[in-house]
């Protein structure tokens, strides 16, 4: 009996952690930002190979970054996409100084690829990085780091769907 009470409070206690671990770690905030436009577009490429399309995600936001970001992922379904900050006319991506920035411009891709043909041009494949969390949907989440490596993560929403694009 003291044996059955022990393990029923040690399996209580094991789902209660982890359901608070859970809960409180994977969120992600709609606030201190404003999402200008995020667009995603589906890319086929010309030549035959390994590459069977690439996902374009393309995001404009205003928000306020702490002081020492760097490092940028843009989570969809389970993975992080490494994010590319999109410099300005000027040549200026960012000022990496704390502060609100207005139309930051950013770009991910997302490449499928499936089994070459004979013959077919062979691409090393990318792979990517499982976040943890599974986002639904088609919900995204933008996320950043600082220097000290503390996450921050914004809600960025559905994107918006342009036409697909074929190459000759």
């Amino acid at each position: 009996m003291r044996d059955m009470r022990i393990m029923s409070c040690t399996l209580m206690a094991a789902l209660w952690t982890g359901c608070a671990m859970i809960q409180s770690h994977m969120i992600a905030t709609k606030w201190g930002f404003e999402v200008v436009e995020y667009t995603r577009q589906t890319q086929f490429p010309g030549v035959e190979s390994n590459l069977y399309k690439t996902q374009v995600h393309r995001v404009k936001l205003n928000g306020k970054f702490k002081e020492g970001t760097h490092r940028f992922e843009l989570w969809l379904d389970s993975v992080a996409l490494p994010v590319r900050l999109v410099k300005d006319r000027s040549g200026i991506a960012m000022d990496m100084a704390s502060g609100y920035r207005s139309d930051v411009r950013f770009t991910a891709n997302r490449h499928t690829y499936r089994q070459g043909t004979s013959g077919a041009m062979v691409l090393p494949e990318e792979t990517y990085r499982l976040t943890g969390k599974a986002l639904k949907e088609g919900e995204a989440w933008f996320v950043f780091f600082d220097r000290k490596g503390k996450e921050t993560r914004w809600n960025l929403g559905v994107p918006e769907n342009l036409p697909n694009l074929y190459a000759p």
